[in-house]
């Protein structure tokens, strides 16, 4: 189990056969990032309505989407630098889209990350094919359940 999240990619498919390229993981900043970009600024609350959002930007690094009436890419790349635009204009262009196809796009990167966090948890539990150690110390036992008598 690496400690260091690599910056490894992965492609999603659409149903329209269009591709997303994602990060394979985040790191804890990046997660941190998508955690604070999901609260609402004004109540500093969680919003549901930023959640999906928030996913599918921490994780999108491109994609191969065309207008469907020009065939003109639809890109979320600086032309000039090929560098990814900023969050808040990748916002605008999804805004943009049909709301099924973001919801399709929020929804398939949602399940990425669950299937990515899935992976870390049983990659913990035993770790580079290793026996889990014994703890360091026994615990002690619990001190109620210890003196606890039954009275009938």
């Amino acid at each position: 189990m690496a400690r260091v999240t690599r910056p490894e990619t992965h492609t999603l498919k659409l149903q329209s056969g269009e591709t997303l390229t994602v990060k394979k993981r985040l790191n804890a900043g990046e997660r941190r990032a998508m955690l604070a970009a999901m609260r609402n600024k004004e109540t500093g609350r969680m919003d549901g309505l930023l959640s999906g959002r928030a996913t599918a930007l921490a994780y999108l690094l491109d994609w191969d989407l065309k207008d469907d009436l020009s065939g003109e890419p639809i890109t979320i790349k600086d032309p000039k630098t090929g560098k990814r635009l900023e969050d808040e204009e990748i916002f605008a262009i999804m805004d943009s889209l049909d709301s099924s196809d973001v919801k399709e796009i929020e929804e398939m990167i949602d399940k990425w990350d669950d299937q990515m966090l899935a992976e870390r948890r049983a990659e913990k539990k035993i770790p580079n094919g290793k026996e889990p150690s014994e703890p360091a110390s026994p615990s002690a036992p619990d001190s109620d359940s210890a003196t606890t008598k039954s009275t009938s």
